[in-house]
C-alpha cells in the first residue's frame, strides 16, 4: 500500500508539473531534473573514483599476499630436517626388517644379522583347573586387595655386603708396615730424580702428575728388570740404577708414589733427591712416611661390624622399594643420585618415628612400614645408604625389593574389575581376559609387559593381612623377556625393541623376524624431491618479484591489481625483505654452506633468482649434511615465534609470517581501505537523500512559479477580452 501511495503521489505531482508547464510554455519537469543532475555528477564522480581507487589497493594487496604465501609455502618445504631425508634403500631380505632414515644418514653398505627378536614377558593367571567361572567371579570374597607387581630390575638396589670378623681373643698381628707416599714436582728434559736408589731421567717436558704417574707404574716386577717398562715410557723418560731392598712400590693411580716395607714395622731408610739438568736447583720430591704398629701382644677386638651398601636405580613416580623392612614409595620420578639422597636421610632417631621424615621428604615420597632391629642407616652424601650392624659379625640383612601396588576395590573385586585395574595403573603391564573354553573355570588373565629383558615382571596378590588371595596369582610364564640381538658390520648390538635406532647413524630398523645370513643394507641418497622444492623455491621466488612490479608500475596493464599500489612504501620493504630472505648468510653454517648462492641458487642482474644446476648439483652430492644444516639447522616443526636459530628457511618462514601476519602492514592497510569504502559509500548515501531532497525543493518552486505564471496568463486573458470588448463596443465593431 506505501509503495502504491508513494508511486499515486510521484505521478500526481510530476503530472501537475507536466500541467503547469503549459502555463509558462518550458518543460519544467526537465529542468528540474538537469539541475539536480548537474549538482550530483561531480560529487558523485570523485566518490566513485576514491572506491574504485580503494577496491584497486584491496586488489593489490591481496595479490601480493598470495604471492607471498606462495613463497612461504616453498620455504616451508625445505625448513625441516625431514624435508630430507629421501634416500633410497634397498635391504636384500626386505621381510626381516624395515628401514627408515633421516637426513643424517649416509650413504652406503651394510651387513645386518638378525639373530633373535625382542620380546615381551607373558604371564597368564592360575591354570587349567582354577580359572574364574566368570569375568564378574567374586574374588576375596568382596574385599578390597592389592596387586604387587616387580619389574624387572627396576629400581632394586645392588648391595655389598660385608661381614664382620667374629674371631674372639686371637692374638693379633706381630706389627704392621710402614708406609712411605712420595709426591713429585715437574720435571724438564734431561732433569732426574732419585727415590729409594731407583733414578728416573725425563726425555721431555713433564708435568708433577705425569711423572707420579709415571712412578705409579712400578711394581715388584719391573724394577727387577726395567727393560719392559723403559720401551713403554720411552718418550718419556727411562729409569736406571736399583731399586735399594727393604720396600716395595704398591699399584696406585692418584699421581703419587707409595712404597710399603716388606717388613713389619721398619724404619724410614728411603732417600730422595733430584737434579736439573741445566745445573739449576732442583725441587726434592716430597714424603710422607708412617712406621708400622710393634703393638705385638694385643689382643684383637671383639668383633666388627658388619655392613652393607645400597646403591640405587632410579624410581618411577608411585614405585616402592623396601629395605630392611621399611618401604619409601616415590612421590614423582628420581634419579638413582635422588633415590640415595632420600634414603642417606635415615638416621636411629627418624627410623623409630617416620612422621618428622615424612612431613621433610613429602616432595620426593613416603616412608612406611618398620625399620628392621639389628642394623642403622648411616649418614651419606654420595647417593648410596649404608647400613651397619648393631652388633659385631652380624649376618647379612635381607636383599632389598622394590614393587608397584595396584590397589583392587571393593567395587572391581571381579577379574574384569582387575584387568581394567591393570590398564588404567600405568605401570608398563597390560591385561586382557581370555576364555580357555574349559568348561569349569574358562576364564584366565594374560599379563603382557614391554619387550626386552629388564621389562620381565612377577605379579602376586596380596590381602589386607598380607596372604595370597585365593585363586588369584600369575606365576605361570608363557614367554620370557628378551632383547633383540642383531650384528651391524660386525658389531653385536642388543636392544630392547625391535625398533633399533642407533645401530646405523640417521636410520631405524624395525626388526620383523630374523634373517638367514646377514642381509645387505644399501643406501643412496635420493635429491628428486630435494631438487623439485629448490626449484618451485625459485619459481615461487619470481612469481612475487614479479607481482610486486606489476602493482608498483604505473604503466601496467593487468587486470584487477596492474598499477594499484603505485609507490606505495609497503611493496618496496617487501621487496627489500624478500631480497634478503635469498642473500642473507644462515645463522646455522656449515662447512663450505653458508648462504644459498652457495647451492647455486642466486639473483641476477635484474632482480629474478636463478639456479646454476652443476652447482646445484655438486653440493648436494659432496655436501648433502651442509646442505641440511645450513638451510634448515637441523630443526624439525619450529615454531614461527621462536627466537632460536632456524637456518635460511626457517627465519625466511618466520619473516614471511610476519608479513602475513594480520597485524601487518599489508593486511591492516587492506582492512582500513575496506573500511573507507564502507564509509564512501555512506557518503553516495547521503549525496542522493540530498540530491532527492533537492529534486523535491525544485520541483516545488516550478509548480509555484507555473501557478503564478498561469494566473498571469488569466488575468492578461481576462483583461485581453475586456479590453476587446471595450475597444468593439466604442468601434461599433
Amino acid at each position: 500500500m506505501t509503495t502504491v501511495s508513494s508511486t499515486t503521489s510521484t505521478t500526481s505531482t510530476s503530472n501537475a508539473i507536466t500541467a503547469l508547464g503549459a502555463g509558462s510554455g518550458m518543460d519544467v519537469q526537465s529542468l528540474a531534473t538537469n539541475l539536480v543532475e548537474a549538482e550530483r555528477a561531480p560529487r558523485k564522480a570523485v566518490i566513485e573514483k576514491k572506491i574504485t581507487q580503494s577496491e584497486h589497493g584491496i586488489s593489490g594487496y591481496a595479490a601480493v599476499k598470495f604471492v607471498l604465501n606462495d613463497l612461504k609455502t616453498a620455504f616451508s618445504n625445505i625448513k625441516d630436517q625431514s624435508d630430507f631425508n629421501a634416500m633410497t634403500t634397498r635391504v636384500s631380505q626386505s621381510a626381516a626388517m624395515a628401514v627408515t632414515t633421516t637426513a643424517t644418514a649416509s650413504t652406503g653398505s651394510h651387513s645386518i644379522n638378525i639373530t633373535n627378536l625382542a620380546k615381551a614377558q607373558r604371564s597368564i593367571s592360575g591354570n587349567d583347573t582354577s580359572g574364574f567361572a566368570s569375568p564378574t567371579a567374586q574374588l576375596n570374597g568382596g574385599a578390597s586387595f592389592s596387586l604387587i607387581l616387580s619389574k624387572g630390575n627396576g629400581p632394586t638396589p645392588t648391595k655389598v655386603f660385608s661381614q664382620g670378623a667374629a674371631d674372639v681373643n686371637t692374638p693379633a698381628v706381630t706389627a704392621t708396615k710402614s708406609t712411605a707416599t712420595i709426591s713429585f714436582s715437574g720435571m724438564s728434559t734431561g732433569d732426574t730424580v732419585t727415590v729409594n736408589g731407583l733414578t728416573f731421567t725425563a726425555n721431555k717436558n713433564l708435568t708433577a702428575t705425569e711423572v707420579g704417574d709415571l712412578f705409579a707404574q712400578l711394581n715388584t716386577t719391573n724394577i727387577a728388570d726395567l727393560s719392559t717398562l723403559n720401551n713403554s715410557i720411552s718418550t718419556s723418560g727411562n729409569f736406571s740404577g736399583a731399586f735399594a731392598a727393604g720396600f716395595e712400590p704398591q699399584t696406585n693411580s692418584n699421581h703419587v708414589l707409595t712404597l710399603q716395607s716388606t717388613a713389619n714395622s721398619a724404619a724410614d731408610t728411603i732417600s730422595v733427591s733430584a737434579t736439573r739438568a741445566n745445573n739449576g736447583t732442583a725441587t726434592t720430591p716430597t714424603k710422607t712416611f708412617s712406621q708400622g704398629a710393634v703393638d705385638a701382644n694385643a689382643v684383637s677386638t671383639t668383633g666388627t661390624k658388619s655392613t652393607a651398601t645400597l646403591t640405587f636405580s632410579p624410581m618411577a613416580k608411585g614405585e616402592s622399594v623396601t629395605v630392611n623392612g621399611l618401604t619409601f614409595t616415590a612421590n614423582k620420578a628420581l634419579t638413582a643420585s635422588e633415590v640415595g639422597e632420600a634414603f642417606d636421610q635415615l638416621d636411629s632417631s627418624n627410623t623409630a618415628d617416620l612422621t618428622n621424615l615424612n612431613t621433610a621428604m613429602a616432595s620426593f615420597g613416603t616412608y612406611s612400614g618398620s625399620f628392621g632391629a639389628g642394623y642403622v642407616s648411616e649418614v651419606n652424601n654420595n647417593g648410596v645408604l649404608v647400613l651397619r650392624s648393631t652388633a659385631n659379625g652380624a649376618a647379612d640383612i635381607a636383599a632389598p625389593t622394590s614393587f608397584n601396588t595396584i590397589e583392587i576395590g571393593a567395587a572391581s573385586t571381579t577379574p574384569a574389575g582387575m584387568v581394567a585395574a591393570i590398564n588404567s595403573s600405568a605401570l608398563g603391564i597390560s591385561a586382557q581376559l581370555i576364555n580357555t573354553g574349559n568348561a569349569a573355570a574358562p576364564y584366565r588373565i594374560v599379563i603382557t609387559g614391554a619387550t626386552g629383558s629388564s621389562n620381565s615382571f612377577s605379579l602376586s596378590s596380596k590381602k589386607a593381612d598380607g596372604t595370597e588371595v585365593s585363586n588369584v596369582n600369575f606365576g605361570t610364564r608363557l614367554q620370557t623377556a628378551e632383547n633383540a640381538t642383531l650384528t651391524v658390520d660386525g658389531v653385536t648390538i642388543s636392544s630392547s625393541t625391535n625398533k633399533v635406532t642407533d645401530a646405523i647413524a640417521g636410520t631405524t630398523l624395525e626388526l620383523f623376524t630374523t634373517t638367514s645370513g646377514a642381509a645387505n643394507l644399501d643406501f643412496t641418497r635420493d635429491t628428486t624431491t630435494v631438487k623439485a622444492n629448490l626449484k618451485a623455491l625459485v619459481t615461487a621466488y619470481n612469481d612475487a618479484n614479479s607481482m610486486l612490479s606489476v602493482v608498483s608500475d604505473p604503466k601496467s596493464t593487468v587486470d584487477t591489481y596492474g598499477a594499484t599500489l603505485v609507490g606505495n612504501s609497503i611493496v618496496s620493504s617487501v621487496r627489500t625483505q624478500m631480497r634478503n630472505m635469498i642473500t642473507t648468510a644462515s645463522n646455522t653454517p656449515s662447512g663450505n654452506m653458508t648462504a644459498l648462492r652457495d647451492i647455486g641458487i642466486s639473483l641476477t642482474r635484474t632482480g629474478e633468482l636463478e639456479i646454476d644446476q652443476v652447482k646445484m648439483d655438486a653440493a648436494l652430492q659432496n655436501n648433502y649434511d651442509q646442505v641440511v644444516t645450513m638451510l634448515t639447522a637441523n630443526k624439525e616443526n619450529q615454531s614461527a615465534l621462536s627466537t632460536l636459530n632456524g637456518g635460511v628457511s626457517n627465519e625466511a618462514v618466520k619473516k614471511l609470517t610476519s608479513l602475513l601476519d594480520a597485524n601487518s602492514p599489508l593486511t591492516t592497510q587492506s582492512t582500513n581501505l575496506t573500511t573507507k569504502i564502507s564509509q564512501y559509500k555512506a557518503e553516495l548515501d547521503k549525496l542522493e537523500t540530498r540530491m532527492t531532497e533537492l529534486l523535491t525543493r525544485y520541483k516545488k518552486q516550478f509548480a509555484t512559479m507555473e501557478s503564478m505564471v498561469g494566473e498571469t496568463k488569466t488575468l492578461q486573458t481576462s483583461l485581453k477580452s475586456t479590453f476587446d470588448g471595450m475597444m468593439a463596443s466604442y468601434t461599433n465593431k
